[in-house]
């Protein structure tokens, strides 16, 4: 198989973060590439046996077809392992984190709890979780 095909055939394992020199390679063979569940399987028990890879290259050849973290894999538990330096708050997951959590209190309770959100699912504030009928909350600066 070609590089595309392969990439394509194991896209739900794949992350578009860059491959650094330093990353541990996974080798498969073009010619007789394995099943992608087959394949999720081998590297979950290479980062089970292995907990201090926080990922690995999987590579055609001399081809990278791209980076592989364990928290994409079935039976990974990605509360098991650490979290890399630099992570920011992403434990493990690939990519950048680019969210800002919204903050939200009741204007009705006397005692109101700080509610956060990572986005609104009708676009409007959520409802007082204390009290319903107390209604929407308003969103604060924390």
């Amino acid at each position: 198989m070609q590089p595309d095909e392969l990439r394509y055939r194991y896209r739900k394992l794949l992350s578009t973060d860059p491959v650094a020199e330093q990353d541990a390679r996974y080798l498969i063979d073009p010619e007789e590439p394995p099943a992608r569940l087959e394949l999720r399987d081998e590297l979950d028990r290479l980062f089970a046996q292995r907990p201090e890879l926080g990922r690995v290259v999987l590579a055609s050849g001399s081809t990278d077809l791209g980076v592989v973290y364990p928290s994409v894999l079935p039976g990974a538990d990605p509360g098991s392992r650490s979290a890399p330096a630099g992570d920011s708050g992403m434990m493990g997951l690939p990519g950048q984190a680019h969210y800002s959590l919204l903050y939200f209190r009741c204007p009705v309770c006397p005692d109101p709890v700080t509610q956060a959100a990572v986005f609104l699912l009708d676009g409007l504030p959520p409802v007082c979780r204390k009290e319903k009928t107390h209604g929407r909350t308003l969103r604060i600066d924390q």
